[in-house]
C-alpha cells in the first residue's frame, strides 16, 4: 500500500471523528441552553424525578442555591 493511500485513510477517519465531535458538542449545547431555559421542577418532572438526572447535562453537575431551590 503507497504512502498516498496511507495518508488518505487517515485523514478521512480524522474527518469522521471530527463530525462525530462536532454533532456530540452540538447535542450537549442544545441540551444546555434547553436546561438554562427550564425550571428545575420541569427537568425532574422530564427525568422521571430522578435527581441525579434532573442536575446532569453532558457529565457536567449543575449546582443549585439553597435561596433558589429550597428544601421545603
Amino acid at each position: 500500500m503507497a504512502s498516498g493511500d496511507i495518508l488518505k485513510k487517515v485523514l478521512r477517519i480524522g474527518m469522521s471523528l471530527k463530525d462525530t465531535l462536532s454533532e456530540l458538542l452540538a447535542g450537549c449545547s442544545r441540551q444546555a441552553r434547553f436546561l438554562q431555559n427550564t425550571s428545575y421542577d420541569q427537568r425532574y418532572k422530564l427525568s422521571g424525578g430522578d435527581t441525579g438526572k434532573a442536575n446532569k447535562v453532558c457529565g457536567l453537575s449543575l449546582e443549585y442555591s439553597m435561596h433558589e431551590y429550597p428544601l421545603n
